[in-house]
């Protein structure tokens, strides 16, 4: 079910990611990295023009591994971050990032006005020089433009959610769910939405036989909704998506159903590649082409 390739830091040190091309693999590609947090979300992507883009930034216990993949890329400028919301295990590693990188320009969701503290929009404050909070919405695809970025070649565009999500809805709703797009490849990233919001983008995004008018949800790679626990990764939700590759930031070591085995069984039943925050690995890394998507390749942590 999950193929592992395992490679030597100095291996990649060496030929793979040369510091001197920055946050970059080659010329023309993106590259991702997804980094072992445990049950925790931290993404690093290294886009064509140079530019990083981190999404999340695992917990407080893990930054050093944050740290180690950011060194092993080249960054020395967090350029974007984009904070999918204020759960520890998502904004943990902030403070020693923000003292260890500059960063450029933070994004966090304008309706969740629920999971940050008083204490962290403080020191977001602090230490943003650009914050921009867009304000998702299921627009239609046709004449509505979704709020978004362009960073160079690569689009992001911020699907979810439309509305605040109050913690007895289930705060972890108020996760920004992004569709990266570079070329015909697709990155979808759900953070720790759940199957409710799974389904209003079904019925905004998702093909006809799910209400919907577009096919915009299809993606080569899926970064899966809350550490691919059962209360999301819905069934119809996986077959609209159809993904190539699933990155599942659960650990079952640490908690028995993150991820969930019937979730895995169905994207192992869609042919999907899957990918986990378990065993020894740093990070594992995807590069994409805007042609095609590699398969991940694992950077061994020893």
């Amino acid at each position: 079910m999950m193929k592992r390739r395992i490679v030597c830091v100095l291996l990649a040190l060496l030929i793979a990611l040369p510091l001197a091309a920055g946050c970059q693999k080659g010329p023309g590609e993106l590259t991702l990295y997804g980094v072992n947090t445990g049950k925790a979300d931290c993404l690093l992507f290294c886009l064509p023009d140079g530019q990083s883009l981190l999404v999340d930034t695992g917990l407080k216990d893990t930054y050093p591994r944050v740290k180690a993949v950011l060194e092993l890329a080249g960054v020395r400028k967090i350029d974007h971050l984009i904070l999918t919301h204020g759960h520890k295990d998502h904004i943990g590693g902030l403070e020693q990032l923000a003292k260890d990188f500059k960063i450029g320009t933070i994004y966090t969701n304008a309706y969740d006005t629920d999971t940050y503290s008083k204490k962290e929009q403080k020191f977001l404050l602090g230490i943003a020089k650009n914050w921009e909070q867009p304000r998702p919405a299921m627009e239609d695809a046709e004449g509505r433009t979704l709020a978004g970025l362009l960073l160079g070649n690569v689009s992001v565009n911020f699907l979810a959610p439309s509305r605040a999500y109050s913690d007895a809805e289930d705060d972890n709703n108020n996760s920004l769910v992004l569709r990266i797009t570079h070329g015909d490849v697709v990155f979808l990233l759900m953070a720790d939405a759940t199957g409710l919001i799974e389904e209003e983008l079904l019925s905004w995004y998702g093909p006809p036989e799910y209400g919907g008018g577009t096919h915009y949800l299809s993606a080569s790679f899926l970064k899966a909704g809350h550490h691919g626990q059962a209360g999301a990764n819905t069934q119809a939700f996986i077959e609209a998506v159809a993904p190539e590759a699933v990155y599942l930031t659960g650990n079952r070591a640490e908690d028995v159903d993150s991820p969930d085995e019937a979730v895995l069984g169905r994207y192992e039943a869609i042919g999907a590649e899957t990918y986990i925050n378990e065993g020894n690995q740093l990070a594992i890394v995807w590069v994409s082409d805007g042609a095609a998507l590699s398969t991940g390749e694992y950077i061994n942590a020893d």
